[in-house]
C-alpha cells in the first residue's frame, strides 16, 4: 500500500486504525510524507513508533521529502515497494482489508494483472454511507471507468506497472496513470466486493484548492501523449479521460490554462472528429457514455 500524506496533523485517525490492522496481517504499508509542516511528520513518526513497539517486525515504512504533489509522492513509494500487488490509497479514507485480501486471493487464482473492486462513498462529517458503486461486467466496464476513475479502487500486479509513473501533478494524475497502463488489454479481475470507503466533504482535499487545478495542464499533456500511442478501447478510454480534463480545465482554471486546454481539444478534434462527440457525451449525458 502506497499512501501519500501532507498537512494531515490531527487528522490521521482513519489511517492509524487501518495501518495497525494491516500490520497484524503482514501487509507492507509505505507512508510517503510530502513535507509541508512539522506537525504531520511528528504525528507519523509517533504512529510508526507505536506500531514498532507492538510489532518489531513491522512492514510499515515512512519516507519523507518535499514532493509537492501526490503523483511524485506515489512515485517515491513505487521505487521501494516490493509486494506482488500495489495499491494507492488515500490517508483520509478507510480500506476494508479483509475484503481486499479476499479479492486478491481470488484474482491470484486466475493470474489476473489488475483488480477493480467496488467501493462506497461516505460524508466525512456524519460518517454516513451515501452511495455504493458496484463494478459492472467487462462489457460495461468502459463507461464505468469514465465515470469513476479514482486510483484507489485499483490493485495492480507489480510487474504490470514497474515502468509506469505518475505525472508530477496535484490534479488528474491518477487518470493519467490509469490511461498509460493500458488496462483494457490486461487480464482484469472485477469484484462486486466493497473493498474501500471513500470520504468526501473534507476541506483539505486538493479539489478544494484552486491553485491545484492549474496542474491539469500537466496531466492533460501526459494523457495526450498516451492517446497518440494507443489503439482500440484503451485509446477510447484515454480520450474520455482527456476530454474530461479539458472540460474541467475550461470550467475551473485561469485564462491561460483554459486556452491551453482548448488548443489540445482543437488538435485532437482535427486528428479525430469523434473526439468532438466525446465532449457532447460527457457534457450532456453521463449515462450515455458507452
Amino acid at each position: 500500500m502506497i499512501v501519500p500524506i501532507t498537512k494531515m496533523s490531527g487528522k490521521l485517525e482513519k489511517l492509524s486504525s487501518w495501518v495497525q490492522d494491516a500490520q497484524a496481517i503482514g501487509m507492507q504499508v509505505i507512508l510517503v510524507h510530502d513535507v509541508a509542516d512539522n506537525e504531520t511528520g511528528t504525528a507519523l513518526r509517533n504512529l510508526l513508533d507505536s506500531i514498532s513497539s507492538t510489532n518489531p517486525q513491522t512492514r510499515t515504512q515512512l519516507i519523507e521529502g518535499k514532493y509537492g504533489n501526490p503523483g511524485s509522492a506515489r512515485n517515491a513509494g513505487l521505487e521501494i515497494a516490493n509486494g506482488d500487488w500495489i495499491v494507492f490509497w488515500d490517508c483520509d479514507d478507510r480500506p476494508k482489508l479483509a475484503e481486499f485480501l479476499s479479492v486478491i486471493k481470488e484474482a491470484n487464482k486466475g493470474l489476473s494483472d489488475i483488480v477493480i473492486s467496488s467501493f462506497e462513498t461516505c460524508e466525512d462529517a456524519v460518517e454516513e454511507v451515501t452511495k455504493t458503486f458496484i463494478v459492472p461486467d467487462r462489457e460495461n466496464l468502459l463507461p464505468y471507468l469514465v465515470r469513476n476513475p479514482g486510483i484507489w479502487r485499483f490493485a495492480f500486479r507489480k510487474e504490470v506497472i514497474k515502468e509506469t509513473r505518475f505525472p508530477a501533478s496535484r490534479m488528474g494524475e491518477d487518470q493519467a496513470f490509469i490511461a498509460s497502463v493500458g488496462i483494457l488489454e490486461r487480464r482484469i479481475f472485477l469484484s462486486s466486493n466493497i473493498t474501500y470507503r471513500y470520504y468526501y466533504g473534507e476541506s483539505t482535499h486538493l479539489t478544494n484548492q484552486r491553485a491545484a487545478w492549474e496542474d491539469l495542464q500537466i496531466s492533460i499533456t501526459e494523457i495526450q501523449k498516451t492517446v497518440l500511442r494507443q489503439t482500440g478501447l484503451n485509446k477510447k478510454l484515454s480520450q474520455f479521460f482527456l476530454m474530461k480534463q479539458i472540460i474541467t480545465c475550461v470550467k475551473r482554471c485561469k485564462l491561460s490554462t483554459k486556452m491551453f486546454a482548448l488548443g489540445v481539444f482543437l488538435y485532437q478534434a482535427f486528428k479525430d472528429l469523434r473526439f468532438i462527440r466525446l465532449a457532447g457525451l460527457i457534457v450532456f449525458s453521463r449515462e450515455a457514455i458507452s
